[in-house]
């Protein structure tokens, strides 16, 4: 999650679960220099329209909107790494 992302999610979170996020990831680089053995394979955004196409028109639209905002399009991503 991006820091946009926490922001956005924190007084939710903290007030349904009790938890809170310790770290985000503005820059996938980061991520990528934790470990010199990771080599990362790919990444999405699960706003991407290859996974919302099952959802129904109205939460699709809602997504198409989202990728528009540089924000909001890489909010949440997920990163796939290979040792």
């Amino acid at each position: 999650m991006n820091s946009a992302a926490m922001e956005r999610g924190k007084s939710r979170l903290k007030d349904q679960f009790g938890a809170e996020h310790k770290w985000a990831v503005d820059d996938l680089r980061v991520v990528d220099n934790l470990d010199p053995k990771m080599k990362r394979i790919d990444s999405f955004s699960l706003f991407s329209s290859k996974y919302t196409s099952g959802l129904p028109v109205s939460s699709r639209m809602m997504f198409v909107f989202a990728r528009m905002i540089p924000n909001f399009k890489n909010m949440i991503r997920m990163l796939r790494y290979e040792f």
